[in-house]
């Protein structure tokens, strides 16, 4: 239940600017909303709240939510020595990010995903590929939400992560960045934070030549409500390369014009008039089917030298005789001599083959 306070501050933060709201917001649940951040820093902060859960659970098909934690500024120098599971991206001007999970949070999401899991070395490289296609996805999340805010296209090129690495590794000591940390709540349990790291110069630069043509006041919850309108609705959608569309001219659309139909054309004047004898030299591939099973993918990878696959057919049942995969006749297996052939017992009429192709 909010105190009276809050009520307050609430009714009081009707009518004020976006970011305004966001920091008195970002106060009341005990984040770091530190006056030197910047108002474009806390909309980025908010926007990717709700982003980073729904893709985690919709890569993992496990519930979860990322719950913001606190966003700040912070001399290199004055960072610990933390070990976290660390990705490095970076856009084509230079501009790193740092994308971190805690060792405590990659073990729970690795725990479901792991490729792996009976690896004693649960960072090992392939366990540690199929993480990096969550981190990645994560900074398609966070490139959107520049782009959009800067109104500039981003790109990341993302950099798998080797396992829990020093943070110190990844930081020029002689400068400030910006950390915006979330909580991950995996499958309805507080599993540790993550977040991305960016020397905040470059951030700031990004929006310090933003286009200032509309200088009106916009309220954050617009800006969340046209990001969404902009999305597609589909993570992995994204993953899809870029198609460009060219303009193409005004297409005529005309009326088919058919010919007139004979009804008095004959079959042998079919025959006459089309060129069959052109296709008659076509090679067709003829096989010969004794039967078809169902397996499970377990009992595949458990078959050895000397397993028996038992076929769902009878013995002396007639086999199915195909011509490029379609069913085209029933037959007898014979020997002749020392090798296998097919006695044709019975030619499939029309209704047969559409039936066998349903």
């Amino acid at each position: 239940m909010l105190s009276q306070e809050e009520v307050d501050a609430l009714v009081n933060a009707k009518g004020k600017p976006a970011a305004e709201e966001t920091d008195k917001l970002a106060k009341s649940k005990g984040e770091s909303a530190s006056s030197e951040v910047s108002e474009v820093a806390l909309d980025l902060f908010q926007l990717l709240e709700n982003k980073l859960g729904e893709t985690i659970a919709l890569l993992t098909s496990v519930p979860a939510q990322t719950i913001k934690e606190r966003v700040f500024l912070e001399p290199a120098s004055s960072m610990g020595e933390y070990r976290l599971v660390i990705s490095l991206a970076n856009t084509d001007d230079g501009m790193d990010v740092l994308i971190y999970l805690e060792e405590a949070a990659a073990r729970s999401v690795l725990s479901q995903i792991a490729v792996k899991p009976e690896d004693a070395d649960v960072f090992s490289d392939t366990n540690m590929d199929a993480l990096g296609r969550i981190i990645e996805a994560l900074s398609v999340e966070f490139s959107t939400a520049v782009s959009f805010l800067s109104q500039k296209h981003l790109d990341l090129a993302v950099a798998l992560p080797k396992g829990p690495s020093s943070l110190q590794d990844f930081l020029d000591l002689t400068k400030e960045y910006l950390i915006l940390e979330y909580l991950l709540i995996w499958d309805k349990v507080e599993v540790g934070k993550l977040g991305f790291i960016v020397e905040d110069s470059s951030f700031e630069k990004l929006f310090s030549e933003k286009d200032k043509k509309d200088d009106s006041p916009v309220s954050l919850d617009s800006l969340i409500e046209s990001m969404n309108k902009q999305e597609d609705g589909d993570i992995l959608s994204r993953f899809s390369e870029d198609l460009e569309v060219e303009e193409t001219a005004e297409v005529v659309v005309k009326p088919v014009q058919f010919g007139q139909l004979n009804p008095k054309t004959t079959r042998d004047s079919l025959q006459k008039d089309s060129n069959l004898d052109i296709i008659l030299d076509l090679p067709v591939s003829l096989t010969v089917e004794l039967g078809r099973t169902h397996k499970t993918l377990k009992e595949i990878l458990e078959l050895k030298p000397g397993s028996i696959v038992e076929l769902e057919r009878l013995a002396g049942e007639p086999v199915d005789v195909l011509a490029n995969g379609v069913f085209v006749a029933k037959g007898e297996v014979v020997v002749i001599d020392e090798t296998f052939g097919v006695k044709i017992t019975e030619i499939a009429s029309k209704e047969q083959r559409i039936n066998r192709i349903k």
